[in-house]
């Protein structure tokens, strides 16, 4: 009996507290909790926007380089050039930054520079770049191009360009371009086989790269027996000056911008 009325005494208290509670969280429940606050702070801090924000341990933020919507300011005061990230395939552009954290990917510009992010942050970051439209490089004003050259002379290397990227060359053995970048630049995903997408990619950004990749600078296609470096070592100063004015000037169609 003792037993029996301890346990009446506890569900009475039990009842009492969750009425108060009810009672008084229906008062108050237009004013956030501490711990409510300061969660919904933690998740400004992790947002997007503020991520590519943050600044590095150089104190330069992805946004002074790449800008907020993944399109590069255009400098006319230097051969290299920020590539433009808008619209790329969300997990080409995740594999990347975890290449340059890890250090397999090197360039003094983003030497040390994704080291405060956690794996979690970057592919929020992958993931809200590839979000952003593509636009297009078309109506780029050439003479910014350290490059020194005239429309005239753009409009020609683009029309040379256009024969490597569409058909390569084979006595010089090398393949064309499309057949994995696809015929307006889409790129070509299959797996961990990644091919990025170059559509809207400035002509500065794709001679450097060409030029890195034939110099063995950069090697990120090693886990795919080195396709771009060989490409690449075939290629010379015209050659990638012709693919850059052509790549500058690739459009989607309608059918891959839905």
């Amino acid at each position: 009996m003792k037993k029996l009325f301890e346990l009446d005494n506890r569900f009475n208290r039990a009842v009492v507290i969750l009425f108060y509670s009810l009672v008084f969280n229906a008062n108050a429940n237009t004013e956030p909790m501490p711990e409510q606050e300061e969660l919904a702070g933690e998740f400004k801090k992790q947002s997007p926007i503020s991520l590519i924000q943050r600044k590095d341990v150089n104190g330069v933020t992805c946004v002074q380089c790449h800008g907020l919507t993944g399109h590069p300011t255009i400098s006319e005061t230097s051969l290299k050039q920020v590539p433009n990230l808008a619209g790329q395939d969300m997990s080409y552009l995740y594999d990347q930054l975890i290449n340059f954290k890890s250090g397999y990917r090197v360039t003094n510009e983003m030497k040390g520079s994704l080291n405060q992010y956690t794996d979690d942050e970057l592919q929020s970051i992958a993931h809200y770049y590839a979000g952003q439209p593509i636009g297009t490089s078309q109506a780029i004003d050439v003479s910014l191009d350290p490059l020194r050259h005239t429309q005239k002379e753009n409009d020609a290397w683009a029309k040379l360009g256009a024969i490597l990227y569409l058909k390569g060359d084979d006595k010089r053995g090398i393949e064309a371009c499309q057949n994995c970048h696809g015929v307006y630049g889409e790129g070509r995903i299959i797996g961990l086989d990644k091919a990025p997408k170059l559509t809207g990619q400035h002509a500065r950004y794709v001679r450097m790269t060409l030029e890195s990749y034939s110099k063995g600078k950069r090697t990120t296609d090693n886990l795919f027996d080195n396709p771009m470096q060989m490409i690449s070592q075939k290629l010379n100063e015209k050659d990638r000056r012709h693919l850059g004015a052509y790549i500058q000037k690739l459009k989607l169609p309608e059918s891959h911008t839905n």
